[in-house]
C-alpha cells in the first residue's frame, strides 16, 4: 500500500475538502462543487476498485478542468493550488476556512493539542488563573481560558480538574443568563466526561439538561451540540443504527467546518460496523484518517487503529506501520492514556501474530 499522504488521489480529496469548505454552504456555487465532488469521488473509487484506465484518467482530467475553473471564479485560487497547499501545509486554507465560517459550537479547534505541551508546562497557574477569573466575574476571559484547560483535560483525562472547572463556569454562566454556553458545558464538558468513564445513563441526563438550555436559547444551530454527543452516547451503548440518525440530525442543524466534522465521524461509526475484510471499510478508513489529519483531531489515530485491524486481517504488512503510527501519535504527541493502551495493545498483537480481539 502506498503511503497515503502521498496517494494523488488523497490529495484530490484533501484539495476537495478545503474547496467544499472555503465556498460554504451559502455560496451559489456550492451545490456546483457538491457535485464536482461526488464525480471526482466516483471516479476514484472506480479506479481503486477496478484499476485505472485511460477513460478513467480521461473523465478525471475533464472533472480537474472544471474544478480549477470553479476555484478560481470564487477562490481566486486554482484547484490544483488547494491540492498543492493541503500537501505542504494545509492549515493555512483550513485556517482560513474556519475564519470565513464562524463556527456554531465550541469544537476542539485546529492545532489544539499540539499546544498541550505549552499548557502543561503551566498548567497550575492557568487553573488559578481561571478560578480568579470566575471568582471576579470576568466573564469573557473566563470563558476563552475554560475551553483551553477543558480541552486539555480531556485529552489527558484529568477529570476532576474537569469537573471543578465546569462547576464553576456552570454557575458564572447561569449568573450571566447565558443558556447557549450553559449546555455547551454540560454537553462537552461534563456529558463527555461521565461517558469517557463509562457512565451513560448520567451522560445522558446531562445531555437532556443541554437540550433544555439550548431550547431555552431559542438557538437551533445549537442544538447541534446535543445530537452530535447524544450520537457518541449511542454509539457506545452500541446502537449504531440509532448513532448514525443523530449525527444526521447534528449535520442538519450544524454548519461549516462542525457540520463536516459531524459528517466525518457518521462515516467513521459506518467504516467501523462494517466487515473487516471488506474493501470499502479499508477505502473509507485510508479516506477518513487523511481528513481527520487535516482537522487534527485524534481520530485521525482511532481510524490508523481500525485500517490497521482491516490490514492485519488480511496479512497485510502494512498493518505493522499504521499501527505503529497510531501509537506514536497518541503516545508522544496528543497524549491520550486510554486510546493509547488500545494502541499498544493492537500493536503487540501484530508483532506476535496473535489472534485479532475484535471486541
Amino acid at each position: 500500500m502506498k503511503e497515503y499522504s502521498e496517494h494523488p488521489f488523497y490529495v484530490y480529496k484533501r484539495g476537495l475538502n478545503i474547496l467544499i469548505n472555503m465556498i460554504g454552504r451559502e455560496n451559489k456555487y456550492y451545490f456546483s462543487a457538491l457535485t464536482f465532488e461526488q464525480r471526482l469521488n466516483e471516479n476514484i473509487q472506480e479506479s481503486e476498485l477496478y484499476g485505472d484506465n485511460e477513460i478513467q484518467k480521461t473523465d478525471r482530467a475533464k472533472i480537474i478542468y472544471e474544478l480549477n475553473k470553479l476555484s478560481i471564479e470564487v477562490l481566486n485560487y486554482s484547484f490544483n493550488d488547494l491540492c498543492e497547499i493541503s500537501k505542504n501545509d494545509s492549515n493555512i486554507i483550513l485556517n482560513k476556512t474556519r475564519q470565513s465560517q464562524p463556527s456554531s459550537i465550541e469544537l476542539l479547534p485546529l492545532n489544539a493539542w499540539t499546544r498541550f505541551p505549552k499548557i502543561a508546562s503551566n498548567y497550575s497557574n492557568l487553573l488559578n488563573q481561571f478560578s480568579s477569573l470566575a471568582q471576579n466575574g470576568e466573564y469573557e476571559e473566563a470563558k476563552n481560558l475554560y475551553w483551553q484547560i477543558l480541552y486539555f483535560t480531556g485529552t489527558r483525562e484529568l477529570w476532576e480538574d474537569g469537573t471543578v472547572i465546569s462547576k464553576q463556569m456552570l454557575k458564572l454562566s447561569k449568573k450571566e443568563k447565558d443558556y447557549k454556553f450553559c449546555g455547551s458545558i454540560l454537553a462537552k464538558g461534563d456529558a463527555y466526561r461521565l461517558m469517557s468513564i463509562g457512565n451513560l445513563e448520567g451522560a445522558e441526563k446531562l445531555l437532556k439538561k443541554s437540550l433544555e438550555y439550548f431550547n431555552k436559547d431559542k438557538n437551533y444551530r445549537e442544538t447541534g451540540v446535543f445530537y452530535n454527543y447524544l450520537a457518541e452516547l449511542y454509539e457506545n451503548k452500541g446502537n449504531i443504527n440509532l448513532a448514525i440518525e443523530y449525527y444526521k440530525e447534528a449535520r442538519k442543524r450544524l454548519t461549516g467546518i462542525d457540520e463536516h466534522k459531524v459528517h466525518l465521524k457518521r462515516m467513521f461509526v459506518e467504516a467501523k460496523n462494517e466487515e473487516l475484510k471488506s474493501k470499502s471499510r479499508i477505502i473509507a478508513l485510508t479516506f477518513l484518517r487523511e481528513e481527520f489529519s487535516l482537522l487534527k483531531t485524534y481520530r485521525e489515530a482511532m481510524a490508523d487503529i481500525e485500517l490497521s485491524k482491516s490490514l492485519y486481517i488480511l496479512k497485510d504488512p502494512e498493518a505493522l506501520l499504521v499501527a505503529q503510527h497510531a501509537y506514536n501519535l497518541l503516545k508522544n504527541e496528543i497524549l491520550m492514556p486510554r486510546n493509547t493502551y488500545k494502541a499498544e495493545k493492537l500493536l503487540k498483537t501484530i508483532k506476535r501474530g496473535e489472534a485479532l480481539i475484535t471486541k
